[in-house]
Parts: structure tokens; sequence; C-alpha cells
């Protein structure tokens, strides 16, 4: 699933990546963008799946003056699906001098 992640809120920037935190809320494969941080966390579950979670960077000002302070950062991803279900993530970042770069 993609959440916009408010629904997560509480708690999930806290541990040490956004990721980390849908992670520890849902233990399910997920991509969350509220934090506006990209951040990636991969873990196996109790039979061996991989779970994966995604927090994706924003494409509006970072820094706004009512949260001068977040850790956001420019960032888009891509998500390609096969007809099994299967799919690739690409989550990016944007670096401040504009250039696209792999999370």
């Amino acid at each position: 699933p993609i959440l916009h992640g408010h629904e997560l809120q509480k708690g999930i920037a806290a541990p040490v990546n956004p990721a980390r935190g849908a992670f520890l809320k849902t233990l399910h494969t997920i991509a969350v963008g509220h934090s506006h941080r990209t951040s990636t966390h991969v873990e196996p579950d109790m039979f061996g799946r991989e779970v994966a979670v995604w927090s994706v960077g924003c494409l509006c000002a970072p820094n706004p003056e009512y949260n001068r302070f977040a850790k956001s950062n420019h960032g888009f991803a891509f998500v390609s699906l096969a007809t099994d279900g299967q799919f690739d993530f690409e989550n990016y970042r944007i670096s401040q001098d504009w250039k696209v770069r792999t999370a």
C-alpha cells in the first residue's frame, strides 16, 4: 500500500528514520510520504519474507516557516508493477544542487 503517512503520525519520525517508524507501526511493505524525508528500511519477517518500507521526499518547500527545523528533503519515487504483482520501487532524492540521486 501507499499511504500519505499522517495515518501513522504518532511516533513515525522518532525512530532512526521515517521508514523504520512506518515499519514498526505496520509490519508490512508500504510507502509513505508525510515526513518529507527519503528513507528505506528492509527486514525479513518471521518466515524469511522481505518486508520493505520507504518514505519519500517532497516536491514542495522543504523547510516552510511553520516548520523551519524539519529535516525534509526533495524527492520522488517510481513504482514499476508487473502483471504477477511483483514490483520495483525506486526511491530518489534531489540534492540541493538539483541532482537526482538514488536514495
